[in-house]
């Protein structure tokens, strides 16, 4: 779309249709009955987006708006969105300009059913990925973003065991875990229960059979407060400002009264396969992928099949090394030759914190 100012009178002369990173933006046109603004309309197929208007005099190097209002914020599928733009306000007073609306990754999260979630999941490292159909990184439950939930990370195990491809049959088991297992070993866990420089287990998935750590890991890895004033730890994942959700938290999401859920499959044409989550009373939305899990292997397991989300509580009683999850299912459910897994079941399940799980991270001061 090119725009004439002149002496504050706008003038449309060409139309335009843009498609964005997880949106497509259409039939982009103005609206010059307002005086000394722009207005722009626009069509937009696409859950929770946030858009930005650009100008340009030539349309190659592009300006983002500033003095605009309006349809700007997590946009939902709609016509006729308006955004006023006030280009005096941005110096733009006279000449011919081209005009375009963008798809914009913000970290504003969305609020469900009083839980502010992040739009995307984690990827390896502590950042979000960019795109919510991304699966992001697997994390065993606990450790920091040190690189090991990153997709194809390399798998350690002890220097005492046998050297086995990841996926042997040889794996660490939790006694095994202890320094004083071998004498001379370096000690797998520093005095926080982190990984050890000395251990070379840092960026590395850790084979086990139930938890990554020895007893030195607590269920305060994540969360040093408590579950109904959880406090961020340390080595939180999540970037500064954001943590991984409480089992409260998660399970907000499973509350039917006041969040719908509804399953996503091949999820706005990606070939993604998940579930969107949208509040009753806002109608904002987050889509969830089902990006299946990570156990001794560096391959994962249920891809695009079933869902696993890690939450900051570890079992309250169990000492089995379990934690508590979110766990999505398809709408097939389980082979024959696993446990029972009904289609389409959301709910709060526990596992072992060996396990490599998405973590979709909250806000606590939205």
């Amino acid at each position: 779309m090119k725009l004439k100012i002149l002496s504050l009178i706008v003038i449309l002369s060409m139309g335009m249709t843009a498609t964005a990173q997880d949106a497509v933006i259409s039939n982009v046109r103005g609206d010059f009955s307002c005086a000394d603004m722009v207005t722009v309309l626009y069509d937009l197929v696409g859950n929770s987006v946030d858009v930005a208007l650009f100008y340009s005099p030539d349309g190659i190097d592009w300006i983002k708006a500033d003095a605009v209002t309006g349809a700007l914020i997590s946009q939902v599928t709609g016509n006729d969105r308006k955004i006023i733009w006030d280009s005096y306000a941005d110096g733009v007073r006279f000449g011919h300009y081209y005009i375009k609306i963008e798809e914009q990754q913000s970290l504003a999260c969305v609020m469900i059913n009083n839980v502010c979630w992040a739009r995307t999941n984690l990827d390896g490292y502590g950042n979000f990925v960019a795109h919510d159909y991304d699966g992001g990184g697997h994390y065993q439950w606990g450790r920091t973003a040190d690189g090991h939930a990153d997709p194809g990370s390399p798998c350690w195990q002890p220097s005492w065991l046998p050297v086995t491809p990841c996926g042997g049959a040889n794996f660490v088991t939790v006694i095994e875990l202890d320094a004083t297992v071998a004498t001379g070993n370096p000690a797998l866990l520093n005095p926080s229960g982190q990984p050890s420089p000395l251990s070379g287990a840092i960026g590395k998935f850790i084979r086990s059979d139930s938890s990554w750590s020895d007893p030195r890991i607590t269920g305060a890895a994540w969360n040093t407060g408590t579950e109904p004033v959880p406090v961020r730890s340390n080595y939180d994942p999540c970037p500064e400002g954001w943590r991984v959700p409480t089992d409260a938290e998660l399970t907000s999401l499973t509350q039917t009264a006041q969040v719908t859920r509804t399953w996503s499959p091949n999820y706005n044409n990606t070939g993604v396969n998940g579930w969107v989550f949208e509040d009753r009373v806002s109608s904002k939305r987050i889509f969830l992928p089902n990006a299946g899990q990570r156990y001794r292997t560096t391959a994962l397991m249920r891809d695009n099949d079933w869902g696993y989300y890690w939450s900051s509580r570890a079992h309250p009683t169990s000492t089995i090394h379990i934690a508590r999850y979110l766990f999505l299912a398809d709408d097939i459910g389980a082979p024959s030759f696993l446990p029972p897994v009904m289609p389409f079941m959301v709910e709060m399940k526990e596992n072992y914190m060996a396990m490599g799980f998405n973590i979709r991270c909250v806000n606590p001061t939205p």
